[in-house]
């Protein structure tokens, strides 16, 4: 299985924050020409079991972008 390192979720989320213009008949191109979304680099190759391991891990160093927007009570109060 193909695993985002930094997950599409934040690239996404970057993209439309920082990069979209809002023109839907342009999206195609400008998603095309963002380069975090074609970036092979970002990308490892995963067994199903060990694809899992990483994103329900509690082991930071398998899953960093899930513990830094992790929440916990204590940043709420």
């Amino acid at each position: 299985e193909a695993h985002h390192i930094k997950p599409f979720s934040v690239i996404l989320e970057e993209f439309l924050k920082n990069h979209y213009d809002g023109n839907i008949n342009t999206a195609y191109e400008q998603i095309t020409n963002y380069p975090e979304f074609m970036d092979e680099s970002n990308l490892v190759v995963l067994c199903r079991n060990c694809h899992h391991k990483v994103h329900y891990s509690d082991n930071h160093e398998l899953s960093p972008y899930r513990w830094e927007s992790a929440t916990t009570i204590e940043n709420t109060l």
